[in-house]
């Protein structure tokens, strides 16, 4: 033990210690839905990493904006005294939109960023100004980047200035090189970075395939990957919402084959949820509308096909802390985006 103290005093520095002294306390960050949660640490109590790289990708209206938003309200609730730095690629962030989803304007900071370069280089000093303070004076903080599927280069915005027709091909490097670079340094830090992206479809798969763009480098820094996609829910003839599905394509905190949750959104009469974890988790169903009947039963298409894979009950906002209910209430708030509890089988 002596020899290993001696190195780590040699070469050693802040962030070098014995792996017996390693702290294994994972912290999350709650996402605002119970589903979103599950499907991100394995837990509907946790939520997206502390400290890790999280990429929610997803073709276009999926909802990609809406769910980061969610995690930064969340964040900021939960940490009086923590700030976000939102990366906009998209000029998507207004003022109105966040005072929509009640959010503290005056603890998120919005970075206009149009290359990939310019990205890099804000976000490493943010960081390192961020590791200059000490332990005491360090508030807790959050990046997003969204997305970063409109991130351009500076390549390509000189060959179109100059009239050019040339394809970049240095995209995928300067992404992973920015990644390389971040990945650790926000470890360190405990900062976690949301990052959202596009999707695409593979040409000349065998089976209909998505695809993340910009090159592999997010794929190996991310540690959490979820796919977003959609289709139309219709009542007849008449399109009600999107039924938008997410699955876990990368996690290294939960179940990747078979895990996946669709949220029916858009609804004018409210957000209903249902999910399906790989480990026998039986999650119930809570409607954020009235209820229809005394006796809480739906007569709603999706709700009664839910019923029938074995979900043991399902009760109104109004109801869910009646203690005629099979839950006991619990210490995380009902989320106005999905209300859930699970029971085992």
């Amino acid at each position: 033990m002596d020899y290993l103290q001696d190195i780590i005093k040699e070469i050693g520095e802040e962030f070098t210690t014995l792996a017996s002294e390693i702290t294994e306390v994972e912290q999350y960050v709650d996402t605002g839905s119970y589903i979103f949660n599950g499907l991100c640490s394995g837990s509907i109590f946790g939520g997206v990493s502390s400290n890790r790289i999280t990429a929610i990708a997803g073709e276009s209206s999926t909802g990609k904006t809406f769910f980061s938003l969610a995690v930064v309200k969340n964040f900021l609730d939960t940490n009086p005294s923590a700030y976000v730095l939102y990366f906009d690629t998209e000029a998507s962030i207004t003022r109105s939109l966040l005072e929509s989803r009640e959010i503290d304007l005056s603890r998120v900071v919005v970075v206009n960023v149009v290359t990939i370069e310019e990205f890099r280089q804000k976000a490493l000093k943010a960081v390192d100004i961020y590791l200059k303070k000490s332990e005491d004076e360090r508030k807790s903080c959050m990046f997003v980047l969204d997305s970063l599927g409109m991130l351009s280069t500076e390549k390509e915005i000189t060959d179109a200035l100059n009239e050019k027709q040339v394809r970049d091909m240095t995209k995928s490097q300067l992404v992973k090189g920015a990644f390389r670079m971040l990945t650790l340094k926000l470890g360190q830090a405990n900062i976690p970075l949301i990052v959202t992206n596009h999707t695409y479809d593979v040409i000349g798969s065998y089976v209909p395939t998505k695809e993340m763009g910009g090159g592999s480098g997010l794929k190996y820094a991310a540690s959490t990957i979820i796919y977003l996609g959609k289709k139309k829910e219709k009542d007849g003839t008449e399109v009600v919402g999107n039924i938008i599905k997410a699955k876990t394509h990368k996690s290294r905190l939960s179940k990747e084959v078979g895990s996946k949750c669709r949220e029916l959104s858009r609804q004018p009469v409210g957000v209903r949820l249902a999910i399906s974890l790989s480990n026998r988790l039986s999650l119930v169903i809570v409607e954020t509308m009235a209820c229809r009947t005394a006796n809480h039963v739906c007569n709603d298409r999706f709700l009664r096909n839910i019923q029938r894979s074995r979900l043991v009950e399902k009760v109104c906002a109004r109801c869910v802390e009646s203690p005629k209910s099979l839950f006991a209430a619990s210490a995380s708030p009902v989320s106005p985006y999905a209300s859930v509890r699970s029971v085992r089988l």
